[in-house]
């Protein structure tokens, strides 16, 4: 289960102290609300318990590091690590190389790959295509967890995964279907 930053935010805003320094219009928003609500269910449910682990990779912490609240940034950073963090991250753009996490090179076909849903996805970000590409070309990940219906979890996003047969490999999913989809598999909730 691949964590973009807006579940690694979400994550940390399930400690009360974290939360309560928000904007009343966050977090009195139905979508926030739904959105923490699963996601408790599903660390409390399937993570604590080892049947799910989160992964997330050197783009989901850069993400998280451009945060401009130091409060928030430190917090998720240091709630993060105590889920996987996957090596695996690809050299779509933005690149990021280190020594210690080299980026893995894309080939020829999942630069077409990423092409063609970049060009089907008009309002989609670079950084989108770049965590689509990390969770897409990862062979360990099955699901995308994300809170970004906008660029991420909508119709648009998952009709040209289906179309180009991409979705038996990635599943993108917002909190409350993932959880339905664990109900539905029959994941034993202990």
């Amino acid at each position: 289960m691949f964590i973009d930053n807006t579940v690694a935010n979400r994550i940390a805003e399930l400690d009360d102290r974290v939360a309560s320094q928000l904007d009343e219009r966050i977090t009195s928003d139905p979508t926030y609300i739904e959105d923490k609500s699963y996601l408790t269910k599903i660390v409390d449910s399937f993570v604590v318990k080892g049947i799910v682990r989160f992964y997330w990779n050197a783009s989901v912490k850069r993400e998280i590091e451009n945060t401009k609240a130091d409060w928030k940034r430190n917090t998720t950073l240091c709630k993060v690590q105590d889920h996987t963090f996957a090596y695996y991250h690809s050299t779509a753009y933005p690149i990021i190389m280190s020594n210690e996490n080299p980026a893995t090179y894309l080939t020829t076909e999942q630069g077409l790959i990423l092409d063609d849903l970049y060009n089907a996805l008009p309002r989609a970000y670079l950084k989108d295509i770049k965590i689509l590409a990390d969770a897409l070309f990862n062979p360990e990940i099955e699901f995308l967890l994300t809170t970004d219906r906008d660029h991420l979890a909508n119709d648009r996003v998952r009709s040209k995964l289906e179309e180009s047969g991409l979705n038996k490999y990635l599943k993108i999913r917002t909190p409350r279907e993932l959880f339905e989809d664990l109900k539905e598999r029959d994941i034993t909730i202990r």
